[in-house]
C-alpha cells in the first residue's frame, strides 16, 4: 500500500490517488438504480400493496417484482464485494 503511493515511480502519488479514487465511480453509480429495485420490487410486492390495488395482484407481475427487489438486495447485500474487485482491478491496471 505504501509504494503504491510512494512518488517514485511515474507519475505522483496524486496521479495514484486520483485512480484509486476513480475505481470506486462504478461501484457507487450502481447504488442507485438497485436502490430503485430493491425500493419498487419491495414495495409491489408487499401483501398490503396487493390488497389495496388488487390489479397489481395478477400471476404475471408477482415475479417480475419479486425479481426487482431480489436483484436490488443482491447488489446491496455484496457491495463490499463490488466494491473490492472492482477497486483492485482499476488501481492494478496498468495505463
Amino acid at each position: 500500500m505504501m509504494q503504491m503511493f510512494s512518488g517514485a515511480s511515474s507519475g505522483g502519488w496524486f496521479e495514484k490517488a486520483q485512480r484509486f479514487g476513480k475505481s470506486f465511480m462504478l461501484p457507487i453509480a450502481v447504488l442507485p438504480a438497485a436502490g430503485l429495485l430493491l425500493g419498487i420490487g419491495g414495495a409491489l410486492s408487499n401483501p398490503n400493496t396487493l390488497a389495496a390495488y388488487p390489479f397489481l395482484d395478477v400471476a404475471g407481475f408477482r415475479p417480475i417484482f419479486t425479481i426487482m427487489s431480489s436483484a436490488g438486495s443482491i447488489v446491496f447485500a455484496n457491495l463490499s464485494v463490488l466494491c473490492c474487485s472492482w477497486g483492485c482491478r482499476r488501481v492494478g491496471k496498468k495505463r
